[in-house]
């Protein structure tokens, strides 16, 4: 019996979502990394510069993984920042891409990249982002594929 109950409490736990708060870069990258189905990643309040995030684990439809400002608006990405969903089942919250510019090839391409089969992105703003030169640059580059 004491087996039966260990297994159900590691099956709970397993289907428990997290709460995961992170404070920068660092933080972010080995929170996405380690995600699982029902996290919420909440982003504190900060500036975060040039950060390149692609996720690609995604959730389900009963659970998303969420990456959220924990106050909309005053978790800001700026520099060359660029985040790229790209699993099903992502939201994105109150996220703020402010006075940043993506330049050269390396950096180039979508400020935000919708690749996800059921993705949300909301209460998220781009804000005075510049290309180096005046050429067309996208800031939401969105991914659709007919299955």
């Amino acid at each position: 019996m004491p087996s039966l109950t260990l297994c159900c409490l590691l099956i709970i736990r397993s289907l428990a979502a997290r709460e995961i708060l992170v404070h920068d870069v660092a933080e972010l990258h080995a929170a996405v990394t380690k995600a699982v189905p029902g996290d919420t990643i909440n982003l504190a309040k900060g500036r975060n510069v040039d950060v390149a995030l692609r996720l690609t684990k995604g959730g389900t439809e009963s659970r998303p993984i969420t990456l959220a400002a924990v106050v909309p608006g005053e978790a800001i990405f700026s520099g060359c920042s660029k985040i790229e969903l790209a699993a099903p089942y992502i939201t994105l919250d109150g996220l703020y891409f402010l006075g940043g510019a993506l330049e050269g090839e390396k950096q180039g391409g979508s400020v935000l990249t919708l690749a996800s089969h059921h993705g949300v992105i909301r209460q998220t703003a781009v804000v005075d982002f510049k290309p180096a030169a005046f050429k067309t640059r996208v800031l939401l580059g969105l991914l659709c594929r007919r299955t």
